[in-house]
């Protein structure tokens, strides 16, 4: 019904209006979504104008015909991020198709190689993700709250043998998730001690800052992460992993190599949940949007059973 509103009445539709910037801008403006999802709306609307493509474009049949899969094919998008921005342009009120998040592949991905230590010699980037894995192989939290974690959110214990996580979002007062002894807290250590040495690190109240310059003047060494920067820096990362493990004489097989190129920090995360009870349970206690943890349990869940 909100679609139908929207477009007004025949003939007088914007849609049919000369495409420029100022009008798709307008456009896209004219619709607001739910705050959690603004972010994602914003790159959405972003994108859309940079391709000409009006919100009227998405409303379609079916996805194949939707300007959104025109879109995506024009920014490369994985069926993962389609699927997120078909959601959030529903949720604006925006008529279109949706598309089921794909589930990750069934057969199990060893996650060794990016666990494994750092050389004592690694860059800063390099042991910020190792580090950010290995306290995500316990507390596997969603991607956009690695962006908003300080430091005081995660607590050693006096013998490094525990990590303590403490988030709840929009509050004040924390959760405490206690995490075994691993190379969770081992990891964390070793991060606080690198952070310390490094001017701007040291200082930074994000537990994942920025460690290098961007091309944005707000990017510096200690600055807050974004999904993209931490996306980008996770598949760094994993490239990283893969040439070690080559120069080990330790090369995947073909597939393997295919599905560890193709990984994304969000399919990690769900391997993650679908191999390990006790990160499943861990994943339950994040207070985030309406039923997205529960659903992110229940899907990891789901494929855990298929595996």
């Amino acid at each position: 019904m909100a679609g139908s509103i929207q477009r007004g009445l025949p003939g007088l539709d914007d849609a049919d209006l000369p495409r420029s910037p100022e009008l798709l801008e307008r456009a896209w403006a004219a619709h607001s979504p739910p705050p959690a999802y603004a972010a994602q709306y914003r790159r959405l609307a972003e994108a859309a104008v940079e391709a000409g493509i009006h919100p009227h474009d998405l409303d379609a049949a079916d996805l194949a015909s939707s300007g959104l899969s025109a879109l995506a094919h024009r920014r490369g998008w994985r069926p993962a991020t389609v699927s997120l921005y078909a959601k959030v342009a529903r949720y604006a009120g925006i008529p279109c198709p949706g598309l089921r998040t794909p589930e990750p592949d069934r057969t199990a991905l060893p996650l060794a190689p990016l666990l494994a230590q750092p050389a004592a010699d690694a860059s800063p980037a390099q042991v910020r993700v190792w580090v950010w894995l290995s306290v995500a192989r316990r507390w596997p939290a969603p991607l956009p709250v690695w962006t908003g974690l300080r430091v005081e959110h995660l607590a050693l214990s006096p013998a490094h043998r525990r990590l303590t996580v403490r988030y709840l979002q929009g509050s004040a007062l924390g959760r405490p998730l206690a995490t075994p002894a691993d190379p969770a807290a081992a990891a964390w250590a070793r991060w606080l001690q690198l952070r310390d040495g490094i001017p701007g690190l040291a200082e930074s109240p994000w537990a994942l800052p920025n460690t290098r310059r961007g091309n944005r003047p707000d990017v510096t060494v200690g600055s807050q992460p974004s999904e993209r920067g931490l996306e980008a820096a996770f598949k760094r990362y994993v490239r990283g992993c893969l040439e070690r493990e080559h120069a080990r004489g330790r090369t995947p097989e073909p597939e393997m190599l295919r599905r560890y190129l193709e990984l994304s920090y969000d399919t990690y995360r769900r391997h993650v949940m679908a191999s390990d009870p006790v990160a499943r349970d861990a994943a339950g206690l994040l207070d985030l949007a309406p039923g997205h943890s529960a659903r992110g349990a229940v899907r990891a869940q789901r494929g855990a059973s298929l595996m």
